[in-house]
């Protein structure tokens, strides 16, 4: 089956981003070719671009824990956008009947730098926090490697090429720095998720932009046998850690933030999140091709320790959000909107 997902945003953005210029490259014979560069403002922990939707300003979270592009219901109504419903032929409710998923067409959505006709985004029905419109999600940086600069401001997607097995730390040849195998992607699964290591231990992690936090799940902190005290087992707890280590970076004597909820209630068999706390303190490159992830650390606190104070602070806000990848890959979404008549025909 063709990858249909790349039919619409991943295919439009390579096009018309393929031009943006070229960036240093990360050693001789290795060329790095700008096809996306976005600029990233952090807004209450959580990365932000500014975009327009039909033409009307708006702001999307820049999301690697969603699998596609994600609009709130009220926002679509709002902005005019073009719902569908349609049913995933197969997946069935409590009741028995078929689950129901929306669709909103946006006829046009410009990010800096370019502007991408009939971009599909999947509905969801409460509003998300933060005052952003919705969520630009794994399917908008599929089509090459990603750089990840909170710090400074930007994310940028790459065409590499002739770069073999070099380490692709091109920012700063002279600062140390960590890589680390990072799980296939696929529209199966298309999210950034490694091995890293708690007291010698090793843990499934995944790295989520649009997490304010990086927390560990409550399973995860039973696997380590950690001690939480005898507080509210529902409630949220802080772990000390005699050592944390991914890649070649190891942080020794540091706390955790444990979450009440175990993995299967953020919809991802993981035990640790690393979040924007992570994210804003190191530069990133995933290299898709080497199926690497490369980090360098920047400065500032690793770990935010502050506790989620509404179920809208927590990573999905209070949605187990990455479970809906059980239930739709990115193609058999796109293949669905396609039959709906709102998207691109193959």
């Amino acid at each position: 089956m063709r990858n249909f997902a790349r039919l619409a945003l991943v295919v439009a953005l390579a096009a018309a981003g393929g031009s943006a210029g070229a960036s240093s490259a990360a050693a001789a014979g290795c060329a790095l070719s700008v096809m996306l560069q976005l600029p990233v403002t952090m807004v209450d922990g959580r990365p932000m671009v500014s975009a327009k939707i039909d033409g009307v300003d708006t702001r999307l979270a820049v999301s690697s824990g969603y699998y596609f592009n994600f609009v709130s219901r009220r926002k679509a109504f709002e902005l005019g956008m073009r719902t569908s419903k349609y049913l995933e032929p197969g997946v069935h409710g409590v009741e028995g009947g078929e689950d129901e998923e929306y669709v909103a067409m946006a006829k046009t959505l410009a990010l800096p730098g370019v502007t991408v006709p009939s971009v599909p985004f999947m509905v969801q029905d409460g509003d998300f926090s933060g005052g952003v419109v919705g969520r630009l999600g794994q399917n908008a940086f599929s089509f090459g490697d990603v750089e990840y600069d909170f710090a400074g401001g930007v994310i940028r997607v790459y065409k590499a090429d002739g770069c073999g097995a070099d380490p692709m730390v091109f920012w700063d040849h002279k600062a140390g720095y960590s890589a680390i195998t990072v799980e296939a992607q696929d529209d199966d699964q298309p999210f950034i998720v490694g091995t890293a290591f708690i007291n010698g231990k090793p843990l499934r992690v995944m790295f989520l932009t649009d997490s304010r936090r990086s927390l560990l799940t409550r399973d995860g902190a039973r696997k380590l046998d950690l001690d939480l005290g005898a507080g509210d087992r529902s409630a949220w707890a802080t772990a000390a850690i005699g050592s944390f280590k991914v890649g070649e970076e190891e942080i020794r004597n540091t706390h955790l933030l444990v979450s009440p909820h175990d993995s299967a209630y953020y919809g991802a068999h993981v035990d640790l999140f690393l979040g924007a706390d992570f994210f804003q303190s190191h530069h990133l490159y995933l290299s898709r091709g080497q199926r690497k992830l490369y980090f360098t650390y920047s400065g500032g606190k690793v770990f935010n320790l502050e506790a989620p104070v509404r179920a809208a602070d927590d990573y999905g806000e209070g949605r187990a959000v990455t479970g809906q990848r059980a239930r739709s890959t990115a193609a058999e979404t796109l293949r669905h909107v396609q039959q709906s008549g709102l998207g691109p025909s193959p």
